[in-house]
């Protein structure tokens, strides 16, 4: 998923690079394509959210002026050989090094789950909140780990409501 995402932003840089090392046929080799390789053609820019909702959310939050800014996939985290892509990340103003990131959870699998379970356990000290869509939960036993839930919208006021939490908790009272 990462890639897909990366390599059509390519597109739209002046200058890139991209380097992968594949094994075809048990023989190790490095694929490289730049800018002058020209094997990207030029189409619409990506898309800035990967879904109406999160553009909604994103929309719904600058709408309540906080004292948080937020941006979408702002930071790949890496965990072991995986990378985890908040799809936000908020950060206090008055102090940026109170950072907490946002996942919203639609329609997904008991595995699916598991996987973030585990995410949130290889995290160590980061905040995270999870935005779990009711209409789509298979398993009440996610109901153990602290979640918002949502219907057709995540909603920015609670979501915001557990960033003041956060930030409390940090020492940063309003």
């Amino acid at each position: 998923h990462a890639l897909a995402s990366f390599v059509p932003a390519c597109v739209g840089a002046n200058r890139f690079r991209v380097d992968a090392w594949i094994r075809l046929r048990e023989t190790p080799s490095v694929v490289t394509v730049t800018h002058a390789d020209r094997v990207l053609a030029a189409r619409d820019p990506p898309r800035e959210f990967d879904s109406r909702l999160e553009e909604r959310f994103f929309i719904d939050f600058l709408a309540l002026s906080s004292r948080w800014s937020i941006a979408r996939e702002a930071e790949m985290i890496q965990l072991g050989p995986t990378a985890f892509f908040p799809d936000f990340t908020f950060l206090l103003r008055s102090n940026p090094q109170v950072r907490v990131d946002l996942e919203i959870v639609g329609f997904w699998t008991r595995e699916y789950l598991d996987r973030k379970r585990s995410l949130m356990t290889q995290l160590g000290g980061r905040k995270l909140i999870f935005c779990v869509d009711e209409r789509l939960c298979c398993d009440r036993e996610w109901a153990t780990f602290p979640f918002i839930p949502f219907s057709r919208r995540v909603p920015a006021e609670k979501v915001l409501e557990a960033l003041e939490e956060i930030a409390k908790g940090a020492g940063e009272e309003r």
